[in-house]
């Protein structure tokens, strides 16, 4: 279709209208025409009709179906994340969202696909939400960010003064799966606090301290943990302690240690036994107590 509309034009409209005009010369102007007509029909439009079209999928938002709210959040990503986080962070300012915890969140996730911080204080006001769905979706919006550490310290923030175990619960998950530096740092301080009431956010603390890189830190950490009053605990952080390099240059008789020292043994057993872990490593590990 096209080439017939193009051979009509250039044998029979262009020596008509522009008779000392070239076939060559007939084809470029043609292509200029189509140029300028594609350039047209792509005009970007203003901030104002974006959002005109994506007030609609607002109410698809607050849908509790999962399809339609992913329609809806498909429309928002579709926009890219120029256009689409302008448009998001319009939405999320607005009063009338602002009452939508639901909707605030998810496009505050949407923020997060994007790695934009501006989803970030959204996402952090919702932690204290009773609704498991809503904190769900933060957590996922924080694990979309990756290693970010100003998210990191916001989360230190909250696991050291939430008095929400939820809040503190997902805080400290998202952190277990960052391998930065200050990360493990923020689980170590938390773990070794001994004021965290509960089980599975020292789970999550000494699960993300297990798993990050070795530093004096890190082994101080493991070694709290061994008089953690959940036994479960005290095994984790038994094993790993045992895969570190100072702790065995730091005992002798790796026997002795295994002897003296079970996760299971009465409290005064373990104070004794760290005790002494505690001064091998001070004396031969280089080890600060």
């Amino acid at each position: 279709m096209i080439a017939s509309v193009r051979s009509f034009l250039t044998k029979r409209i262009f020596p008509t209208l522009f008779p000392s005009t070239s076939l060559r010369g007939a084809v470029v102007l043609l292509a200029v025409i189509a140029v300028s007509g594609c350039q047209t029909q792509q005009k970007q439009k203003t901030l104002g009709e974006l959002i005109d079209e994506q007030t609609p999928s607002l109410k698809e938002l607050s849908s509790y179906q999962s399809e339609r709210q992913r329609r809806a959040m498909n429309r928002f990503l579709n926009l890219g994340k120029d256009q689409g986080g302008e448009v998001v962070v319009w939405f999320l300012n607005d009063p009338t969202v602002a009452d939508n915890e639901r909707v605030r969140v998810l496009l505050s996730w949407i923020l997060s696909t994007w790695k934009d911080r501006r989803g970030m204080p959204f996402l952090l006001d919702s932690l204290e939400s009773r609704d498991l769905g809503v904190l769900s979706l933060v957590e996922e919006g924080f694990a979309n960010y990756g290693e970010d550490d100003v998210l990191a310290r916001k989360l230190g923030d909250v696991l050291g003064e939430s008095r929400s175990v939820d809040a503190r619960r997902v805080a400290s998950s998202v952190l277990s799966f960052m391998k930065s530096d200050m990360a493990v740092r923020i689980l170590a301080e938390h773990v070794r606090k001994k004021d965290e009431s509960n089980r599975e956010v020292r789970g999550n603390c000494l699960l993300g301290v297990v798993g990050g890189p070795a530093s004096e830190t890190r082994l101080k950490a493991l070694v709290d943990c061994l008089t953690d009053p959940d036994v479960d605990i005290r095994r984790l952080s038994w094993d790993a302690l045992q895969r570190e390099e100072r702790f065995w240059r730091a005992v002798n008789s790796p026997k002795k240690v295994t002897a003296i020292y079970h996760p299971a043994s009465e409290p005064v057993a373990l104070a004794d036994s760290v005790a002494s872990i505690r001064r091998w490593l001070r004396k031969y590990g280089g080890t600060i107590y």
